[in-house]
């Protein structure tokens, strides 16, 4: 799950309510504020090379930009652990979901499910390294 790698101390954070519709509005919420305190370490080269490998793979083309987030999500945790801030201005990954609860959390559980895919992230992330793009 996505939400527990953003919030590691503390992945039940957003249960402050019974309401589900409420909890589901705290946790986009907290994983957005997550990945804005991410922003340091994201680098934009790292979206690059995720569709170069995405354009050779069999990802479908409605998952495409879910990968690309979660690969960038995934590279900004490893880099803020190693304490490697990028030295790029760019803005956070967002599906534009314009402010829609159910549209931005049909969203997250993409990006979620495409974070899961280790895998796919794992090689994106090594040929953003191999290429330069990551600080190691």
């Amino acid at each position: 799950m996505l939400f527990p790698d953003l919030y590691p101390d503390n992945p039940r954070r957003a249960a402050r309510h019974d309401e589900l519709s409420f909890l589901v509005s705290r946790q986009i919420i907290e994983i957005r504020d997550a990945q804005l305190a991410l922003r340091p370490y994201v680098d934009p080269a790292v979206a690059q090379h995720a569709r170069k490998l995405i354009a050779r793979s069999n990802v479908p083309a409605d998952q495409v930009e879910a990968f690309v987030e979660a690969t960038q999500v995934k590279a900004a945790l490893q880099a803020m652990e190693e304490g490697n801030a990028q030295q790029h201005t760019t803005t956070v990954p967002h599906h534009p979901a314009a402010g829609d609860m159910g549209i931005e959390r049909d969203w997250l559980i993409r990006v979620a499910t495409a974070f899961r895919s280790s895998d796919f992230i794992k090689d994106a992330i090594a040929q953003a390294e191999t290429l330069g793009a990551v600080r190691a």
